[in-house]
């Protein structure tokens, strides 16, 4: 006969056991139950209302309106008018300052050196020349005769070739002429540098002071003695080096004194040449120094000018009046029709050609202060009727505003290249 736990455990124990069980059971079952009502209200987050996503577009929305309010504004962009065509015209240039097309002239001067090695020798006694400015500061002019006296402060003296007569100053311009002088006496001591000159014939007079001479360029040519000597085929080698040097060097200073407001145009100049005596470089070298001088003087034509007689010449409209500028000067050739001018010019002819594109000058003020406080289609009017204005974009930021400002420094005006 099978038996259970039951039958082996006593009444009373039996009664005692079963009570603790179901004690057991349900503490456990309460527990469990605690448990998933704890795991319930986690799971379950009291409901709030969603403030994140709507301060979120909010501060998008601000940012947004600030960001087109920073970079508010007005702009125009301006395309000028321009014209280009072909030129081939004849003009005149007056020097009167007042003429339709007046010009000017600019001159400078420069030498230039090259040494060679000697290959024979010969005795020789030549004087020291070159040339030098006389200043006269007085009020009345100077009458010099033939070797008049100029001495250097270390003693030299050199004579004046020819008599002169010095011009009057004016307040505290002087008068100056430019005069040839040489040497006293032969040898390579008197080839000096630009030097200031006194008149020894002056000194203790009042005239002491208001009279003097400085040159401008080296005195050469002096030698005594036994010196070096090269070929004339090699001077004349030396000689076309230095004259193709000095037209370059020439050209290049010329076109970066040109002043503000004028045009040099191409071919508008022209050079001469000086062949001077040859010097000798030192005692020991046995070299040669064969010198060149090279004078450049170039005509300017004042910019406006110029461009006003050159689009009267390709376009029949203009009115003479607006201004314009040459785009490109330097695509123009000028020849002259007969001598070249000098400072005693008075008119001078020429032809002018080559490709021409001539703009009209768009005055970016004017524009910002006549469309100040306009509403964009009466600006744009405005603008698109300027004689100068080829083609005019206006823009207004941001988008809803419709109206320039009223001070025309916030309107930002800007010029193109012609088109």
């Amino acid at each position: 006969m099978s038996r259970n736990i039951e039958d082996i455990i006593p009444p009373s124990r039996r009664e005692s056991f079963s009570s603790r069980s179901r004690d057991v059971a349900e503490k456990t079952s309460e527990f469990l139950s605690g448990k998933r009502k704890e795991a319930s209200r986690k799971q379950l987050p009291k409901k709030k209302f969603a403030y994140t996503p709507a301060v979120i577009a909010l501060a998008v929305i601000v940012v947004s309106i600030g960001t087109l309010l920073l970079f508010s504004g007005a702009r125009v962009e301006i395309v000028p008018k321009s014209n280009t065509a072909p030129l081939s015209a004849k003009l005149t240039a007056s020097a009167s300052s007042t003429s339709v097309l007046p010009f000017s002239l600019i001159t400078i001067d420069k030498r230039a050196v090259q040494y060679i090695s000697a290959t024979t020798t010969k005795t020789v006694s030549s004087v020291a020349t070159g040339e030098l400015t006389i200043y006269n500061t007085r009020s009345a002019s100077l009458h010099l005769i033939i070797k008049t006296r100029f001495k250097t402060l270390n003693g030299l003296v050199f004579y004046l070739r020819k008599p002169v007569t010095i011009p009057a100053g004016h307040g505290v311009v002087p008068g100056t002429i430019t005069v040839a002088v040489y040497a006293s006496e032969p040898g390579s001591k008197y080839n000096i540098k630009s030097s200031f000159f006194s008149v020894p014939g002056l000194a203790n007079t009042s005239l002491a002071n208001k009279i003097y001479g400085k040159s401008k360029h080296s005195m050469i040519g002096g030698a005594s003695g036994v010196i070096p000597i090269v070929s004339n085929a090699e001077k004349s080698q030396a000689r076309t080096v230095l004259k193709k040097a000095l037209a370059q060097s020439l050209l290049k200073s010329i076109s970066s004194k040109v002043p503000s407001g004028y045009t040099f145009l191409p071919n508008a100049a022209t050079t001469t040449y000086t062949t001077l005596p040859s010097v000798l470089a030192t005692s020991t070298t046995h070299k040669i120094g064969v010198q060149e001088e090279a004078k450049i003087t170039a005509i300017l034509f004042p910019t406006p000018s110029l461009a006003k007689n050159i689009v009267s010449e390709i376009v029949s409209t203009y009115d003479g009046v607006s201004p314009v500028y040459i785009q490109d000067p330097q695509r123009l050739t000028l020849t002259p029709l007969g001598a070249f001018p000098n400072t005693k010019t008075k008119s001078f002819k020429f032809m002018l050609s080559g490709q021409v594109t001539i703009v009209w000058f768009v005055n970016k003020a004017s524009i910002a202060a006549a469309i100040a406080g306009k509403s964009h289609q009466e600006a744009q009017t405005i603008v698109s009727a300027l004689p100068s204005v080829k083609k005019a974009y206006l823009v207004l930021h941001p988008f809803w505003i419709n109206t320039f400002p009223k001070d025309p420094s916030k309107i930002d005006v800007t010029v193109s290249k012609p088109q």
